[in-house]
């Protein structure tokens, strides 16, 4: 092999590995903001309208320790964990 085909096999390689370092920390970036923004849950009281992550609206029932009882219908419960709570529902 020649110099040329070495020194352009280096700069793919470097190219590549520069690549994934920025990757690596814009995922380790989110990742932080995710467990951020997990400390800053809303506070929640009993009939507080909320949305889950999935989507779902439904009204506090119950709060027992990590979980949330929602009140999705009249005969309708759901229990959900509190780290699936999105916002409240104004």
């Amino acid at each position: 092999m020649t110099k040329k085909e070495w020194l352009i096999i280096l700069v793919m390689y470097f190219s590549f590995w520069a690549y994934l370092a920025i990757d690596k920390y814009k995922q380790k970036k989110m990742l932080e903001e995710a467990i951020k923004s997990q400390d800053e849950l809303p506070k929640l009281s009993k009939g507080d309208r909320v949305i889950t992550v999935a989507g779902i609206y439904g009204r506090v029932d119950e709060i027992k320790g990590q979980t949330i009882i929602l009140e999705i219908d009249k005969e309708a419960k759901m229990e959900v964990s509190k780290n699936s709570i999105l916002n409240k529902v104004v």
